[in-house]
């Protein structure tokens, strides 16, 4: 019997975006030298992603933006905007634990604001870069920078001044409230602007506070003036919004969740029922904030709300079609985190069919494409198998209309699709798909080097279908590849170490085939050198262990070195011993594994071991008995 052949799942970067906002339309096909127009919708984009917690893709965005205005730093506007744009991915990667990156793109940010035009909201951009800038040094511990960075924030004219003459004016409304507590007019509206300059500025703690005391005037007063409420949903909305950006996301929902309620209490006085696309939006940013907290049940609730709205404002006003978009694949996450792929296949089929009738819509067919993409996810998921393959192809023949230069998702969704297409045995279609995959993959690598870990990811799949189809010498051309490209990646980032360990695998089991067992046996002691380091940090990875070692025994006895195969079947033996008292499931490969222990030990005239590794078999298969009557006959043969 052959040893374990591995298959590797594509990791990390997905087909495009999902169709989360509706404006990414204008951006597939803008005008390259409508720069300020682009930059800016960019700049949209990556805070909306952000909002959904998906920072890599808003980072992505924002340094789009970034080289934009790199290339027109010349203008003040644009030397402005580029430190504006340097300060959020300090944002974005400090939310992905890379602090040393958050820093020195804060460090840029601070330093092109100080060089740009100083009017009022350009020192209000500075104050908040410093401020961030402060955030991520205190992070890394380097409180010392952080403390100047703080002082030198607090010492900029503007913004100094106006949060001063704010938390005056706050002092001012409190005392005239104590005489007269409803008194509208005497409260005015200080604290909402103090919480806003401090808002801008970075002090979200304090705008927290401030913005919570108005919060609670506001209610008050509301219950005899309703007039109010409107203004009360922009307090809590940007408490809310200060919670979140000091990572108080348990804090967060009930902010949220208010102005959801007020917002209701406002359309219930209205003079008619009738949809509210601001409801909708309040639904599905609540749905967001409860989904970040793992609070699936209740996020999908209030996103099933949302849909519902939205598409009772889309029967109104289709102009809003796009937003019930964006919303229907928020309730899509929200299905999938709960695995109700019925619903599941139902929203995202609803999405694509959306999407087809705005056709006429700048850039379009690009966002169905990644509404194909989502459908064909979504079918994968619910082993609707020759559905997703479908939507796959209709995916990549409008990325080839509308790839553009950019072939990024074109290969990428290239490679999805042959791990498609082996799901279903279709190893020749998959073959081919899987080879453009690298070809494209090659390409994108000239222009940008750190793509080159996609090539390696490529090629791996590569081999393994060039081996479902006996094509061996290929495959291990392209497995050599694949594996020099993880040996030097790994030096970088040891996280490519499991992908590595299932290359050179495999490269052993197709050089078996080759009936080169000798080549194997390099390969197999380096996969199992990288396994057991990874078994070091992760115990379930014991298993991976005992495969790489029944591979390494199985090429070592076909190269006749049988005395070092029984060492690494004992082994192997050993280990699955002690996952099968946890797991049964092993016990199958348990009895195959020692049945080969006991053939080499035969082989070396060592029969009391052979014996008593047969005796062993003999109990594992009674355990199997009970659950397949089929071993009967190995059991039998084990007897004998």
């Amino acid at each position: 019997m052959a040893p374990s052949h591995n298959h590797h799942h594509h990791k990390g970067k997905q087909s495009g975006v999902d169709p989360q906002l509706s404006f990414k339309a204008s951006i597939s096909s803008a005008s390259p030298k409508d720069s300020t127009s682009l930059t800016s919708r960019l700049t949209d984009l990556s805070q909306r992603l952000a909002a959904f917690g998906r920072y890599e893709e808003a980072i992505e965005a924002t340094r789009k933006a970034i080289t934009i205005r790199r290339e027109n730093v010349n203008e003040d506007a644009f030397m402005r905007e580029l430190g504006a744009n340097l300060h959020r991915p300090g944002i974005y990667l400090c939310r992905v634990c890379r602090g040393e990156d958050a820093v020195g793109a804060d460090e840029e940010a601070v330093t092109v604001l100080r060089k740009a035009p100083h009017d009022q909201n350009d020192l209000l951009a500075l104050s908040c870069a410093l401020r961030n800038l402060s955030a991520h040094q205190r992070a890394l511990g380097r409180e010392e920078k952080a403390v100047d960075s703080d002082s030198e924030a607090l010492k900029i004219p503007t913004v100094a001044e106006a949060i001063k003459n704010g938390r005056e004016a706050v002092e001012l409304r409190r005392q005239l409230l104590e005489k007269d507590p409803l008194d509208t007019k005497l409260y005015g509206n200080a604290p909402n602007l103090l919480a806003t300059s401090l808002t801008r500025a970075g002090c979200h703690e304090e705008g927290v506070k401030i913005g919570t005391e108005s919060a609670n005037v506001i209610r008050k007063i509301a219950e005899s003036n309703v007039s109010l409420l409107s203004g009360l949903i922009f307090i809590v909305h940007n408490v809310a919004l200060n919670l979140w950006n000091l990572e108080r996301f348990e804090d967060s929902p009930p902010f949220r969740l208010e102005t959801v309620e007020v917002t209701r209490k406002i359309l219930e006085q209205g003079a008619t029922a009738k949809p509210s696309l601001e409801l909708a939006n309040y639904l599905s940013i609540l749905s967001a904030a409860l989904a970040t907290l793992c609070r699936y049940e209740e996020a999908l609730e209030k996103e099933e709300e949302a849909v519902a709205e939205y598409r009772a404002v889309a029967r109104i006003d289709p102009t809003a079609l796009p937003l019930l978009v964006t919303s229907l694949s928020s309730l899509s996450k929200r299905l999938s985190a709960l695995n109700q792929y019925d619903k599941l296949v139902a929203a995202a089929e609803e999405t694509v069919i959306i999407r087809r009738n705005l056709q006429g819509e700048q850039g379009a067919p690009a966002l169905l494409a990644m509404d194909l993409a989502q459908l064909a996810r979504v079918f994968h998921a619910a082993g609707k198998m020759t559905d997703a393959i479908a939507a796959r192809q209709e995916e990549i023949l409008l990325l080839r209309a509308v790839a553009d230069g950019d072939l990024t998702s074109l290969a990428s969704e290239l490679y999805d699709l042959s791990l498609d297409l082996t799901d279903i045995a279709d190893y020749k279609n998959a073959t081919k798909t899987s080879g453009e995959a690298v070809s494209l993959h090659f390409e994108l690598a000239k222009k940008d080097p750190t793509q080159i870990v996609w090539v390696g990811t490529a090629l791996h799949r590569y081999a393994v279908n060039l081996a479902s189809l006996e094509r061996y010498e290929e495959s291990v051309i392209a497995g050599k590849e694949a594996a020099e490209i993880f040996q030097l990646r790994i030096k970088e980032d040891p996280g490519h170490m499991p992908t590595l360990s299932m290359t050179l695998n495999n490269l052993g089991v197709h050089l078996s085939w080759l009936e080169q067992p000798k080549e194997s046996i390099p390969y197999d002691r380096e996969a199992l050198d990288i396994r057991r380091k990874t078994a070091e940090a992760d115990l379930t990875a014991a298993h991976m262990v005992a495969v790489s070692l029944s591979n390494l025994a199985f090429h070592l006895s076909e190269a006749e070195q049988y005395e070092e195969a029984v060492e690494a079947r004992k082994e192997a033996v050993t280990l699955r011993e002690e996952i099968a008292e946890t797991d049964s499931s092993v016990l199958p490969c348990f009895a195959r594994t020692i049945h080969r222990l006991t053939q080499n030990l035969a082989k070396l005239d060592r029969y009391d071991e052979a014996i008593y590794y047969g005796s062993m078999r003999v109990r594992v298969l009674k355990k199997l008995l009970k659950d397949n009557p089929s071993v009967i006959y190995q059991f039998a043969d084990s007897l004998q």
